[in-house]
């Protein structure tokens, strides 16, 4: 039901410094696109490409990273 979960009992972790932080920024941004096959025995299958990259200053927790993920949906009958 969630008794104690208020953070008076926290110990410390992986996050100690994050509280100590000041003046730090950071932002992200993303681009994106897809196709859905329209006829043929793949009929509906889509693909989906997305680039986000996420910038930080030297000391921001998170850091700066690049990310790129394609995916592809095809669906399927079961019975």
């Amino acid at each position: 039901r969630g008794w104690g979960i208020d953070g008076t009992h926290y110990a410390g972790g992986g996050y100690d410094g994050v509280q100590s932080m000041d003046g730090e920024t950071h932002y992200e941004y993303g681009i994106g696109t897809s196709y859905a096959v329209q006829s043929g025995p793949l009929k509906a299958t889509a693909i989906r490409a997305t680039y986000t990259a996420h910038r930080a200053s030297d000391n921001q927790a998170d850091g700066s990273l690049n990310e790129f993920r394609l995916v592809t949906t095809i669906p399927f009958n079961i019975l």
